[in-house]
């Protein structure tokens, strides 16, 4: 483009523009066919809002209303999107076809208004051209759509009551299958939530392509605060979840789509369909109560290992600032210094012990608060896996340091009763290894989900491969278990000597 048309354009200087035309009148003509890609004058009018400049330019030449720039923007594009009521005005007296055109990523004029919140162009675009209302992006996704995604509650508003006798169009889904109601309900916006709820043409309980109900994605999406509240006003309008759904209701549903054809008359040939139908409602009910039976579960579980992981990480700490034997006050023995631990010296065993359990417990903490998992099963078993050690080591640091405050005898009732409780402790750890070395195999594919012993019947019916396979597996647990009571041992030959 000329320098000087460019300055002309982006000052708005009509008087300028007219000049050019006096000494070049085929200005106009020569742009379409050399600057074909980049932004006419026109398109700087209709971006920058100048209505007089872009007047001047459709009265001499309205095919420029036409060219897209290098972007895939016409001017009306460009208006529509930056609220330019009078250019826009200016561009459909050349043609209501313009609001036709496509960008590059497949959006119309309105399109670009609806998700700027336009409101004044996209009611002049509907009005010059109601077929635009319908239109719909790649995504499917229309002009409703769009508003409920920029979160334009006036947007909304307006094209829900422009519209609201087409059912269809307001009910209509994406490419995804999600009606404006799914995408309010996933974006949690409770005042376009509450105006479409308003509304009887508004069906609430569409499926979706994953066969969701607005209510089944509010309960999919992380926890929030005021999530309960857009609950109760789904539950209040009739929204029901899938598995709640009667069959003649859930005939949105694609699955039941495909399994029930569209007629409904009762024809011996669709006993099938009927049936595979029972079928599958009934397994999708068992399924989704199964599924919350089983998260509800790892919900307790983990609340469970949040409030000991707690207690022990209290209880620890504490020990570690006070420990058996107190401070020192006003000089003692050993020329220690005054806020020194009077068993200083003895109680790095029992340091060793209770800083392990209130690392352990501070881990299962930051684990529960900091990490979504993709498997919440298996951070469930690792974090109990974690809070034996916890537990393990906090019953040690309590035994040593009961030793160094009350010295007893190997033979003694308490000594006697710890050391049966260390027994039990060193069994719950054995039956703790026992499992863990169970999942290993399952994991690597030595060992399937089913019991290590087999009846009689059985161990005939093995093959000699299988037979050596699980001998190899008992072994293998066999020399874990070994080896991991050899280290208990180690143990508390270390705590005895500690002791004494």
């Amino acid at each position: 483009m000329e320098a000087r048309l460019e300055a002309a354009s982006l000052a708005g200087d009509v008087g300028a523009f007219l000049q050019l035309l006096r000494v070049d009148s085929l200005l106009l003509d020569r742009l379409s066919t050399t600057h074909h890609t980049s932004n006419n004058p026109l398109h700087i009018a209709a971006l920058l809002g100048h209505a007089d400049f872009a007047s001047a330019i459709l009265s001499r030449r309205p095919k420029l209303a036409q060219d897209l720039n290098e972007q895939g923007f016409s001017p009306l594009h460009l208006a529509s999107a930056n609220g330019h009521l009078s250019v826009v005005k200016e561009l459909l007296k050349v043609g209501t076809d313009l609001c036709l055109i496509r960008d590059k990523d497949g959006f119309m004029p309105i399109h670009t208004a609806v998700i700027k919140g336009k409101i004044g162009v996209v009611k002049e675009l509907i009005d010059a051209c109601p077929e635009t209302a319908k239109a719909a992006t790649c995504q499917g996704e229309t002009v409703v759509h769009l508003a409920v995604r920029s979160n334009h509650f006036e947007a909304v508003e307006f094209l829900v009551e422009k519209l609201g006798g087409d059912e269809e169009l307001l009910n209509s889904k994406d490419e995804k299958g999600n009606t404006i109601l799914h995408l309010t309900v996933a974006k949690r916006q409770f005042q376009i939530l509450k105006f479409l709820l308003s509304k009887p043409v508004i069906q609430v309980n569409s499926f979706n392509l994953k066969g969701f109900t607005p209510l089944d994605v509010l309960l999919e999406l992380p926890s929030e605060h005021g999530d309960l509240i857009l609950g109760e006003m789904i539950r209040a309008a009739g929204g029901k979840k899938a598995e709640e759904e009667s069959p003649p209701e859930a005939q949105s549903h694609p699955i039941q789509r495909a399994i029930n054809p569209v007629s409904t008359s009762p024809t011996r040939s669709n006993w099938k369909g009927r049936l595979l139908q029972f079928f599958y409602l009934a397994h999708r009910g068992k399924a989704s109560r199964r599924d919350l039976r089983v998260e509800q579960e790892h919900g307790d579980t983990r609340s469970t290992l949040m409030i000991v992981a707690t207690l022990i990480a209290t209880v620890t700490f504490q020990a570690g600032l006070n420990p058996p034997g107190g401070f020192v006050q006003d000089g003692g023995p050993n020329a220690l210094a005054p806020g020194q631990a009077v068993l200083g010296p003895e109680l790095s065993f029992f340091l060793i012990f209770d800083m392990v359990g209130l690392f352990a417990s501070l881990s299962i903490i930051l684990l529960l608060i900091c990490v979504v998992p993709r498997n919440k099963r298996m951070l469930t078993k690792f974090l109990k896996w974690v809070m034996w050690i916890a537990i393990f080591c906090t019953a040690i640091a309590f035994t040593n340091g009961l030793h160094k405050i009350f010295p007893i005898s190997s033979f003694d009732p308490i000594s006697l009763f710890i050391q049966g409780w260390s027994g039990i402790f060193v069994i719950a750890i054995d039956w703790v290894l026992i499992r863990f070395s169970i999942y290993l195999l399952r994991k690597v594919g030595c060992l399937k989900k089913r019991s290590l012993l087999a009846d009689g019947v059985n161990i005939r019916r093995m093959g000699a491969g299988t037979i050596v396979k699980r001998i190899v597996i008992f072994v293998v647990v066999f020399v874990v278990l070994v080896f991991a009571d050899y280290i208990v041992v180690v143990l508390f030959v270390i705590l005895k000597f500690n002791w004494e």
